[in-house]
């Protein structure tokens, strides 16, 4: 077991640079575990999942209900609205998801182009003879 020397800190921690406020690090954490978030379910289960933190926290008990009455049980008598409001936020988060995917997807295929490009350069490099290459589709 090794001794703990005078000064030295037990906790990994980074040191706190000039100006970097505890604001600064609450929101640099929310939002890297927010994109962790819509990478692992989604813009659409993000704002979901955002949105019920929200009502859980900041909302009273009557909200809550009232919220329940409306999109759960259906029970208002002013259905359209809130209904229209769900399908253009639901329009806008596909959107956003599918550019956000088709990005992603993109540079995933640039990524696996260029390591095939550097396969082929390293075995041409390797073998004396000249590799066999199949038409690209």
């Amino acid at each position: 077991m090794t001794k703990k020397r005078e000064g030295q800190n037990t906790q990994h921690q980074r040191p706190k640079a000039n100006g970097d406020s505890g604001w600064l690090r609450f929101f640099q954490n929310f939002f890297d575990a927010f994109a962790r978030m819509v990478d692992r379910v989604g813009w659409a289960g993000a704002l979901i999942v955002l949105i019920f933190c929200f009502v859980q926290y900041n909302g009273t008990a009557e909200q809550k209900q009232k919220i329940i009455d409306k999109f759960v049980l259906g029970s208002s008598g002013e259905l359209v609205y809130p209904f229209i409001g769900l399908v253009l936020i639901g329009v806008v988060v596909f959107l956003g998801q599918n550019y956000y995917w088709r990005k992603r997807v993109q540079l995933l295929n640039e990524e696996v182009d260029r390591l095939s490009k550097w396969k082929t350069d390293h075995q041409q490099r390797s073998i004396p003879g000249g590799l066999h290459h199949t038409g690209k589709k």
